[in-house]
């Protein structure tokens, strides 16, 4: 399992405050649509690190957030996971259908923040003598499948939108031109 835990003074900041950190001055200057955008994309953020970030955690991490869950459940796995944890659930939002988000342009704009957010990771001062390599290898790779499945599902729609002798007709030409028929799922 990969850990991102540093030693020092440095080790006390966790993932929700981290987080916190981050997302503040990228909602600086955003029109009233983006920033609803960028807010509902750190809520779904945060709903996923409670979702997916008690893996991360070592076995003293996860008694202090039984305990935690003991006394507030909401937002205890932010409040108890180091901030290195932000980094590591990162792939798993970009991976999650639910994380989605509600059309192509709020997609793409999660699917983009959550690029600058691990960027913005890699920097944190909790991280500095932290190998994040793998880790935001991990991130990339799930920011470059995340823009295949919008492309993806972007054309899958259009292609079901068309009309079905256009699409025949397509069809058609493709297979006579070599072209392989692209899949589309059932």
């Amino acid at each position: 399992m990969l850990r991102l835990v540093p030693d020092g003074d440095d080790a006390d900041r966790r993932a929700g405050e981290a987080l916190q950190d981050i997302i503040a001055p990228m909602l600086e200057d955003l029109t009233a649509r983006r920033l609803r955008r960028h807010q509902r994309a750190e809520a779904d953020l945060r709903a996923c690190i409670e979702v997916t970030g008690a893996q991360h955690l070592d076995d003293d991490e996860r008694v202090l957030l039984e305990l935690e869950r003991s006394i507030d459940p909401t937002g205890a796995v932010a409040r108890t996971a180091p901030a290195g944890v932000l980094l590591l659930v990162l792939p798993s939002f970009l991976e999650d259908p639910r994380w989605d988000g509600e059309d192509d342009i709020d997609r793409k704009a999660r699917i983009d923040l959550m690029l600058s957010i691990a960027r913005w990771c890699v920097r944190l001062p909790e991280l500095r003598d932290v190998d994040t390599d793998d880790a935001m290898e991990d991130v990339l790779d799930a920011w470059r499948v995340a823009h295949r499945r919008l492309r993806f599902d972007k054309a899958r729609r259009a292609r079901e939108r068309m009309d079905p002798a256009f699409r025949a007709m397509l069809d058609d030409v493709m297979v006579r031109s070599g072209i392989p028929r692209p899949y589309y799922g059932p």
